[in-house]
């Protein structure tokens, strides 16, 4: 009788103790998976994010080449950098190309360049890679420059070569390309 008891004790402890194993095993596996699918989720909430920016991005750059082929764009300017290397941020209301159809404005306020004229001998190209490139004089009544936009491909971001014939030197500006309707810098100029 002590042997069948000590026998059903040891069967019973056995079961307790595999039922505990099972019971830590069942919760380190739930907690694996839980970690599983919580990576699982970070890693589809950013490859979501990275797929938003690209859609949004591309949307600017065909809203730019748009406005670029029907010649009614702004390029509003961040960053201007002028002959020697010297870089300024500056405003978007200061700093601008902006083109509408036969005329243009080409304001850069830390360089003292402002022209309001006509445009003349403009030309557009784009590349094998998809960047857009616009070449023009704009011809004010006291002075010219010669505007030089580099659209890159993907996005609106875009840079823009002035050459003023007034002053000796070149003004690059870097900023983004949006058409004219939406551009506040424009709704300022009084068009």
């Amino acid at each position: 009788m002590k042997r069948m008891i000590t026998i059903i004790a040891l069967v019973l402890s056995i079961g307790n103790a595999f039922a505990q194993s099972t019971e830590k095993d069942s919760l380190k596996m739930e907690k694996a998976v839980q970690d599983s699918v919580k990576q699982e989720l970070k890693e589809s909430e950013k490859k979501a994010k990275a797929l938003d920016k690209a859609i949004a991005d591309t949307l600017r750059y065909r809203a730019a080449v748009n406005a670029i082929n029907h010649k009614e764009f702004v390029m509003q300017a961040d960053e201007v950098t002028f002959m020697r290397g010297r870089e300024v941020e500056v405003s978007s209301a200061l700093n601008y190309v902006a083109i509408d159809s036969v005329r243009a404005i080409v304001q850069v306020g830390v360089a003292g360049i402002s022209i309001d004229g006509k445009i003349t001998q403009i030309e557009t190209h784009t590349s094998k890679k998809g960047n857009v490139s616009v070449s023009m004089e704009v011809m004010g009544v006291r002075a010219s420059v010669r505007v030089e936009l580099l659209l890159h491909h993907g996005d609106n971001e875009a840079d823009v070569t002035i050459v003023p014939n007034f002053v000796t030197g070149r003004v690059f500006l870097s900023g983004v390309v949006i058409p004219a309707s939406l551009s506040n810098t424009v709704r300022q100029i009084g068009r």
